[in-house]
């Protein structure tokens, strides 16, 4: 379980930044039930690189919302959200 409020508010600030992952690659044609469906949908114009962020990402967000609630690292994968929402943000813009 949580700990303190600060666990909670982290889980929270990675499942909003998920979904905006989630309904980004959904602009860029992504299909699916998830990331990792929307993400492989339009693997054609990712980078493999580039997916495997996404997919650990991916796992860190399951695992907080169906597994334990307790992730390890938690601030390091809200950055690489950030990361990758820039990267297919200017994607987007450029429409690739």
């Amino acid at each position: 379980m949580l700990k303190n409020n600060e666990e909670y508010m982290d889980i929270v600030l990675l499942l909003r930044k998920t979904t905006k992952i989630e309904s980004t690659l959904e602009s860029l044609g992504g299909e699916g039930g998830g990331i990792w469906d929307k993400a492989d949908s339009i693997n054609n114009i990712l980078p493999f690189d580039f997916m495997q962020k996404i997919i650990d990402i991916a796992k860190v967000r399951n695992n907080a919302v169906h597994g334990t609630l307790k992730v390890e690292n938690i601030e390091k994968t809200v950055q690489e959200c950030d990361t990758v929402l820039e990267i297919l943000e200017h994607r987007k813009m450029l429409n690739i």
